[in-house]
């Protein structure tokens, strides 16, 4: 302890003070300021949580993506090309990674899925995957629109705003 009040004594430094000496005017901006960020804070998840379903652009997400599957069949190794809107990539991609949050199991099983929407019996589809340049694409993609967040580099999960728009994207369905 002794140590410590010494240091204080022989190296003065601009926040080593006691709390009773502190300007009151300094400690009443710093409580005004802290209450203005607090008021920030909120306004800005209340409009968060006010985001009307056009600000969701869901017609942005209607425009089609060429996901490319690889796979072996009976002659080698082929591609397979499918065209499918980013809405409906999205409500493939988004209740798979309620499931799982690996990146690796995500894109197994969404191209399992593409695999059996292109599957011909005549070319014998066996392993396949989305091509690594599609699926970089499509998890990039939803990362820019906030649907999905990277938490490192393998775990993604969907955010409030991609619920919502799979919910609204549902509903634009059923109409």
């Amino acid at each position: 302890m002794i140590a410590l009040s010494n240091a204080f004594r022989s190296h003065p430094g601009v926040g080593w003070v006691r709390a009773g000496n502190i300007d009151q005017s300094t400690a009443v901006k710093l409580k005004q300021l802290e209450y203005e960020n607090h008021i920030l804070k909120s306004e800005i998840l209340e409009l968060k949580s006010q985001l009307a379903v056009e600000d969701l652009a869901l017609d942005d997400h209607l425009f089609l993506f060429e996901i490319v599957l690889e796979y072996f069949g009976r002659r080698g190794s082929q591609e397979r090309k499918i065209k499918l809107s980013w809405a409906e990539i999205f409500s493939i991609i988004a209740p798979i990674m309620k499931m799982d949050t690996d990146v690796r199991l995500v894109r197994q099983r969404f191209s399992s899925i593409i695999a059996s929407v292109i599957r011909n019996e005549e070319d014998g589809i066996g392993l396949s995957e989305v091509s690594d340049k599609s699926f970089e694409t499509i998890i990039s993609y939803f990362i820019r629109c906030s649907f999905l967040e990277l938490v490192n580099d393998r775990v993604v999960i969907v955010t409030r705003l991609g619920n919502r728009f799979i919910n609204e994207y549902k509903i634009l369905l059923k109409k």
